[in-house]
This record gives structure tokens, sequence and C-alpha cells, in this order.
């Protein structure tokens, strides 16, 4: 409106100046001080165009003088864009017949093969003679132009990856929970239109058991600006629930608005896939535990002398297949807790224990392993007489397995060491080795089911690859967690926190 209404000035001014006889010379030094073209355009009925006047900077933008325009605007039209002719003569010819304020960006030939672009104004009024007589101005804006042009595609890029992403996105307002803005892979599994899904507020499709999961997620984005990854269902539009995974960041639009940008993945074909794989699992495990139970006995038979003394080769042998036979059925022991874990089967009894016993039974549990591999274990003189709520032989699991793995991979002749560190709210029990550590491009899959740093056929060390994921399924149904940190001076440290229980 303020650049409509400086044109209208303007045209008034010029045809005040015209009007009284000011010279066309003192006129071109006044509108020679403006950064754009100041301009009269007619058009005649005949077809005929002239530029009745124009400010000097004409020359640069169309390559003539103002004296040559006030002839003939005809080379002026030549060195438009071929591209946009077309649309600025519909426009002309739009403000001709309604007289209604003429406005175009277009392009101006500028040099050999460049372009420039030009917005340009007018206000018509017919003459006497039926002519139309336009006032006007004409401004470079290539560089704003070119930004926008640039602003547009990278929007549109954004759009094309935000709509054909086969993830769900959504952008909701922070403050009412209002979608204002979701693709295609969202809506797809949810059985709403993209109208009255935009109608919902995010507490429409969450069911009120996760509440606790989504103030958590509330309180991450205020504090860190991030939420998730995290799991939890969705409710379609039959009632039906979905499983999905959600995590998101903060974001403040221009306008103060805070929004929250998600990304919604369905994973109702991993839960199925996850839970084949279980059942199979499961089932293998257990068609297994009988044959091998009466395999690994008779071995041990043979290897303890039951049938008589052996040759020493078919001794070695047995002694190898006994040793093997024990393996598998550890790998088998730990298939089945994981699967028991993870379908919420294997019982968790907990109940307030003292955890210094608890944690003298487990070293005694694997004193035979450490001296198998001279890996001395080293706990401290006195342990606090602090009492958690734990199932006892579970804990004692979880912390066989840390011991166990460090045991592993710690050079024959060192220790490992095991403390307790009491903390506010949690109670610490830290397992620490003097090994080569943790490789940072393995830590993210350091707690996954079958994960192994070294998962070639020729690694040194056995193991399923169970056992961090068995302890940290034991820990969180037990109310902890189990961690890992680099050790100070080298090596690995493993921990466990557990809630600490008003004494």
């Amino acid at each position: 409106e303020s650049e409509l209404l400086f044109v209208k000035l303007l045209a008034r001014w010029i045809s005040n100046v015209l009007t009284n006889s000011l010279s066309s010379e003192r006129l071109s030094k006044l509108t020679a001080q403006l950064p754009g073209v100041t301009y009269q355009f007619r058009r005649f009925v005949d077809g005929r165009n002239t530029f009745p006047f124009s400010s000097p900077q004409i020359q640069e933008l169309y390559g003539i003088t103002p004296a040559q325009a006030a002839e003939n605007a005809t080379p002026a039209f030549e060195r438009i864009h071929p591209d946009d002719l077309e649309a600025i003569r519909v426009s002309i010819e739009h403000s001709a017949n309604t007289l209604s304020h003429w406005q175009a960006t277009y392009r101006v030939k500028h040099g050999e093969n460049a372009y420039r672009w030009i917005m340009g104004q007018a206000t018509p009024e017919r003459l006497m003679d039926d002519s139309i007589l336009w006032h006007g101005y004409l401004q470079d804006v290539h560089e704003q132009e070119q930004a926008r042009i640039a602003l547009e595609n990278n929007e549109a890029r954004l759009r094309a990856l935000f709509e054909f992403s086969p993830i769900g996105m959504a952008l909701n307002d922070v403050e009412t929970g209002q979608y204002i803005d979701l693709n295609d892979a969202l809506i797809a599994p949810m059985g709403y239109t993209r109208n009255e899904f935009l109608a919902l507020s995010y507490w429409d499709v969450t069911p009120k058991t996760y509440q606790p999961e989504e103030e958590q997620a509330l309180t991450s984005l205020k504090t860190t600006g991030r939420y998730g990854p995290f799991e939890k269902e969705y409710i379609r539009k039959d009632g039906s629930l979905y499983p999905v995974r959600l995590q998101g960041m903060l974001n403040q639009e221009s306008n103060g608005r805070q929004v929250i940008w998600s990304l919604i993945e369905d994973i109702t074909e991993r839960r199925k896939l996850d839970k084949m794989k279980d059942q199979f699992i499961a089932t293998v495990s257990h068609e297994l535990r009988t044959p091998l139970t009466s395999i690994k006995g008779s071995l041990g038979l043979l290897n303890g002398g039951a049938a008589g003394k052996l040759p020493d080769k078919a001794q070695a042998l047995v002694s190898t297949a006994e040793r093997n036979a024990q393996r598998l059925a550890l790998l088998i022991n730990d298939l089945l807790d994981m699967e028991k874990l993870v379908a919420g089967k294997m019982p968790i009894n907990l109940s307030m224990q003292l955890l210094a016993p608890l944690l003298n039974e487990v070293v005694e549990s694997i004193h035979g392993y450490s001296e198998q591999h001279n890996v001395l274990i080293q706990t401290p003189e006195v342990l606090p007489t602090v009492q958690v709520k734990v199932d006892g032989p579970r804990l004692i699991q979880a912390l066989a397995n840390l011991l166990s793995n460090a045991i592993k991979f710690s050079p024959e002749g060192e220790s490992v060491e095991l403390s307790v560190e009491l903390h506010e709210k949690t109670v610490e029990i830290s397992v620490r080795d003097h090994g080569s550590g943790i490789n940072p491009a393995f830590r993210e899959k350091l707690f996954q089911r079958f994960s192994q740093a070294d998962s070639s056929d020729t690694r040194k060390l056995p193991g399923t690859g169970l056992g961090l994921a068995i302890s940290r399924e034991i820990c969180q149904q037990m109310g902890g967690e189990v961690g890992y940190r680099d050790a100070i001076g080298g090596g690995a440290n493993f921990y466990i926190l557990l809630p600490k229980e008003d004494q």
C-alpha cells in the first residue's frame, strides 16, 4: 500500500511539474537523484507506445535516452526477456481496460547474455484522445528477486522431502497441541482425512496411559530443545492402536510461536518381525535344550571316566566336545532368558536386601572364571551397609555378566575392580577393567541384542552378544539402569544404578 501511495503521489507531482512548464532538463535533474526510473508511458489508440517523460536512468535500464524513449517505446520492449514479454503485454492491457494500478516483476537484458530483475508499477489515466497515460516508477530488484527465488526453490525441495518421506512428520503448536502441518505418511495408517487430522490435537491420538512419557518429552524439550526417541502407541480413527517411534525438536517461528517438529515412524511391521524372531528363537532354544542336556551329560560322563579310560586322542576330543557343549548350553540359556525378559515372562521378585552379601556372592560365583583367565577381582575392604530393593538372583546374574565381560577383555595379570558409590537418590555399582575399552563407533549398539564389537567369524573371544542386553533388561525391570563410561586411565567402566530406598 505504501508503494502504491508513493507512485500515485509521484505521478501527481510529475503531472503538476509538467503542467507548470518547468523545463524537462530541470525535472530530469531532480528525478535523477532517485534510485530508479521515473517515467510516463503512453499508449495511443493506433497502438503506438512512447515514454513522454523518463528520468535519465532509463538509458541504463533500457539502453535508450529519454529523448529516444519519447519518440518510440518499442526498443524498451525488445530488451524484455522473451519468457516475460507476453505477461507484460497482458498486464498492460488489463490495466488499460480497467484503469487499475499496474505492477509487474520481469527480466530486462543487461549486457550480452545477462538479464536483471526489474519491478515496475504505475497508475493509469485516460486522456481526451482515448490514449492511456501511465505515471510510474521502475527499480532494479535483481538481488531481492534472486533471494526470493532461491528461498522458494529451497522451500519446494523441503516440501517435496516432507510430502514424500516414508516416515510420518508433523508440526504441532506447543501451547495447544494442535496440528499445524503433517505429511501423507502420518495420515495413511490413521484412517483420517487431512482436514480431519488437522482438526485434532495431539492428545486426540495419544492414549492417556502415555502421559508420563509425554510429560518427560516436554521436560526434555524445555531443557534440551529435543525429545526422544521413544516408543508408544497412536489411536486410529476406528479406535484401534498401533505402535510408533517418535523423536522431535523445538523451534520458534518468526511470530514468536513455539512449535514442535516430530518424526513419527510406524513400527507395526518391525514389531511383527521382532515377535516372529523372538518366537523362532524361543522355539529353537526349547527344542535344542533337551537333546543338548543329554549330549552334555553323556560327554561329561565319558570325560570323567565313566566308560573307562579313553585313549589320549579320544580323551582330548571328548574334552573339546564337552567344552563346546557347555558353551552351546550357555547360549541357549541366554536366548531363553532374553526371550522371557522381553516377553515379561521372567518373574522379578523385588524385596529389600543388603547389597554387600549379594556382591560377595557374585564374586564367589565367578571366582573360577577369573582364575582361569588369571585376572584378579578387587573389592573394597568394607562394603557399605546399604539396602536395595531388588530381585537378588537377577541382580547377581546382571553383575555376573558385567564381571565376566570385564575379565574376558582384561589382559592376563591385570585386575577388575568392583566398587559401590552412594549418591543422593541412587546406588552405583561399578565394574572397571584395564582392557582396551569400547570403540566409540560401537557404543550406540553396546546394549543391543546380539551386538559384538568383533562380529567376524575369526573373533578371538567367545560370546553370545546377549549378556549386556540381559543385564539391561533385568536392571530396567528392577527400576534401575545400566550404563558405560570410559575408565580414567584407560579401560572400560560399566555401572548399574539402582534406586536408593529410604532406610
